[in-house]
């Protein structure tokens, strides 16, 4: 856990200086649909060769399609589904 107001920028040279295999976040604060596309494109960008998974409240008002290696996890169920899923 690297808290909650950790800079884009900031994260992405952590990403690329360790061995990150897979990048969890959790969009639920207010942001406005643009605001949301916008964190989306930052994220296929900065985080290209990374596994993303973005979780919260937010992430069920994403309508446009995502990068593959973005993955939607809009409800905890999709969340713990996705974990078990490493299992195998």
């Amino acid at each position: 856990y690297l808290g909650q107001s950790l800079p884009l920028q900031d994260l992405a040279e952590l990403a690329k200086n360790s061995s990150l295999d897979i990048l969890v976040t959790s969009l639920t604060s207010a942001y406005s649909k643009k605001d949301t596309q916008e964190l989306i494109g930052m994220f296929a960008e900065k985080f290209a060769d990374k596994e993303v998974w973005l979780t919260g409240s937010k992430v069920s008002e994403i309508k446009n399609e995502v990068p593959g290696h973005i993955e939607l996890l809009p409800t905890p169920e999709d969340y713990l589904q996705k974990l078990e899923s490493l299992k195998s």
